[in-house]
């Protein structure tokens, strides 16, 4: 499964409802965040949602945003930091995927 296969799959695993996602963070303290890419609930929680997400944007499949719904903010992160979503070991999520 190359990039962009499993960039589709975690964007539609997190296109539905809010997700725990533990990460990586570049300096190498892990973060975790109650997060979606949910268009529903984005449109809820962020009052920016439409603009955003329609904006034409060049698509890095390295990385992911998703919206972290304590804060109300966008959070980017590289896919290969994933630790875990809602617990499922982020190498267990792959093999789901069909990797």
């Amino acid at each position: 499964m190359d990039d962009h296969e499993i960039y589709s799959n975690l964007c539609e695993l997190l296109g539905s409802g809010v997700h725990q996602v533990v990460f990586t963070k570049v300096d190498g303290s892990q973060r975790t965040i109650a997060g979606t890419r949910d268009p529903e609930i984005l449109s809820q929680l962020d009052e920016n949602h439409e603009t955003e997400w329609n904006k034409t944007r060049v698509v890095n499949t390295q990385n992911l945003s998703i919206f972290e719904c304590t804060s109300s903010e966008w959070k980017s992160f590289k896919i290969k930091n994933i630790v875990s979503i809602d617990g499922i070991k982020y190498n267990e999520i792959i093999q789901q995927f069909g990797a």
